[in-house]
């Protein structure tokens, strides 16, 4: 998915999810857009920082993306690159939440 992205200002995995996020949030909303937790071994996980004009100042920086738990730190590192995460983040549950009671009630 991430590869082929186009990347103008670094180049990093974080990046290209960075403009694919504001891609989506573009259409969706950034509320609508999450990560869900079921990643492990379906997608290529993202790479620790190599690009030094990519720095978030972040442990995404020297770790990359390779478990769930750094759910919050990648939220945080896309935010630091201007992905323009919705605020406060818990928005984004709530929104979820929303719209799987829709889901639920049928």
């Amino acid at each position: 998915m991430l590869k082929g992205t186009p990347t103008p200002d670094c180049d990093w995995d974080l990046e290209r999810l960075k403009i694919q996020y504001r891609e989506a949030a573009a259409v969706l909303g950034g509320e609508s857009v999450m990560m869900g937790s079921d990643f492990n071994g379906g997608i290529k996980h993202l790479a620790p920082l190599r690009d030094a004009r990519c720095k978030t100042g972040g442990s995404f920086d020297t770790s990359g993306l390779w478990n769930i738990s750094q759910i919050p730190a990648m939220w945080s590192a896309l935010e630091a690159r201007g992905a323009g995460i919705p605020t406060p983040r818990g928005v984004m549950i709530a929104r979820f939440l929303e719209a799987w009671k829709q889901v639920d009630s049928r």
